[in-house]
């Protein structure tokens, strides 16, 4: 393995950046290596062989399934929180007391000045809080857990793994998650 420095580097990843763009301008399914060379040679003022192109669009297609992958994670990330969110609101605002308030009219007598009087009641009543709307935030607490691959770690081995995303299995996680098991009745 040879050692590069920091201009071979720049180099490098400069014609890496060149080949993306002239293999998305060529259109990434319908173009030859030896096309993406000559338009390479053409645009950037760069020749090289068909080897060096393949090793590139590898790494460059690796680089995007990366970045696809992590922007993926922060999105499905930001979409559970905003679900637990919701659902611990809900939760709380299920725990809150039920006013109810009514009104009615009532007849007066026969004699002078009755009329119409209005008879209004309010009655109020403790809510125990709709379970439901905890399960909710369990199966997107689930979820994350499973998407980072939380319950796999073992115990004091974590500090030192990074939390990959396994999208391989991700509509199954989804899926799984949401399903309408024995517990996601949640009226909601």
């Amino acid at each position: 393995m040879t050692v590069k420095n920091s201009k071979q580097e720049l180099e490098i990843e400069y014609r890496r950046a060149c080949i993306k763009e002239v293999w998305i301008e060529l259109g990434v399914f319908d173009v030859t290596q030896q096309q993406i060379a000559d338009k390479l040679a053409e645009k950037c003022s760069i020749t090289v062989d068909q080897s060096t192109i393949s090793r590139d669009i590898k790494v460059i297609k690796q680089r995007i399934k990366d970045q696809t992958a992590d922007d993926l994670r922060s999105e499905l990330f930001a979409g559970y929180m905003r679900l637990i969110i919701e659902a611990r609101g809900a939760w709380r605002k299920s725990l809150e007391d039920a006013v109810t308030e009514t009104t009615e009219a009532i007849e007066g007598g026969s004699g002078p000045g009755s009329g119409q009087r209005l008879k209004a009641q309010t009655r109020t009543a403790g809510q125990s809080g709709n379970p439901a709307f905890l399960a909710e935030e369990q199966k997107a607490f689930k979820a994350m857990r499973e998407m980072f691959g939380v319950d796999a770690e073992t115990a004091g081995s974590s500090e030192d793994k990074p939390l990959h995303l396994n999208i391989s299995n991700l509509d199954t996680v989804l899926k799984k998650a949401w399903s309408n098991g024995d517990n996601s009745d949640s009226g909601t």
